[in-house]
């Protein structure tokens, strides 16, 4: 996804440039949203903030596109799967859940887009401030 592999070289270009060894993938946590945020806060020492909102739109977005991305459920539904799903959905403006699959309207799309362009824009300016410094190599 967009928003990870940005996520992901912001991080490993402030890593470098603090020459640390410790990478973001050698961290774990409950989501990648988790893990980002303790890599950025404890490992760079540089806060990676978003709304609480953003942070869930980014988890529900991660979520359909893997669903859709791994061909959906395998058999029947189960009744907490759709009960999940229908959940993502109601929090998503554009998105229906019928039928055991995701159907989108373009305001979703449109949404997605400007979530990922603001999540990359937040991440180029931690770049950006992160290199700045006088301490740079």
């Amino acid at each position: 996804m967009l928003i990870e592999r940005s996520v992901k070289t912001g991080a490993d270009i402030l890593a470098e440039r603090k020459s640390l060894n410790l990478r973001l993938s050698d961290l774990r946590g409950r989501s990648p949203e988790d893990q980002w945020k303790k890599y950025f806060n404890y490992v760079l020492e540089t806060p990676f903030d978003l709304e609480d909102k953003t942070w869930k739109r980014i988890s529900d977005l991660r979520e359909i596109r893997n669903f859709k991305a791994h061909g959906g459920f395998s058999g029947q539904p189960t009744a907490q799967q759709k009960k999940r799903f229908q959940e993502v959905a109601n929090r998503s403006d554009g998105v229906v859940f019928f039928g055991g699959d995701f159907f989108f309207q373009r305001a979703y799309v449109d949404a997605a887009l400007d979530l990922a362009e603001r999540v990359i824009s937040s991440v180029s300016a931690l770049v950006v401030s992160g290199t700045s410094g006088g301490n740079n190599k």
